[in-house]
């Protein structure tokens, strides 16, 4: 999604509502569905290594102010985290790109033949 694409295509609007579903599940948002980055951050804080923490408040401190709602204040919170964040850039590119082997795996096998039950 991040590699070259064009983000504001809608067929990534699905995938920019990751983020207010975690912290839908969190209660790290609003009824309103402006991020609660109090209950944020409180979270954050139990992270255990010191440089990781040092460096989730750096960003907070930088992407809180993010415009946006829901699905898109989240993926703007995402982006912004992205852009001034090697960490947040490298461990989003790994996860991403495990992804895209999980689902070029998965979609590889043969199509069921006839009598065969499709879970899909």
């Amino acid at each position: 999604m991040f590699r070259g694409g064009n983000l504001n295509n809608s067929k990534y609007q699905k995938c920019k509502c990751l983020v207010p579903c975690v912290a839908k599940y969190l209660n790290m948002m609003y009824t309103d569905g402006t991020y609660d980055f109090r209950e944020i951050r409180k979270v954050t804080s139990g992270v255990q290594s010191d440089y990781f923490r040092k460096e989730i408040e750096r960003v907070l401190d930088i992407c809180e102010t993010e415009p946006g709602k829901e699905c898109d204040g989240g993926f703007n919170i995402v982006n912004c985290a992205i852009q001034h964040s090697h960490i947040a850039s490298r461990s989003l590119r790994l996860m991403f790109e495990a992804l895209d082997e999980h689902y070029a795996q998965s979609h590889i096998t043969d199509a069921p033949s006839d009598g065969e039950a499709n879970d899909d």
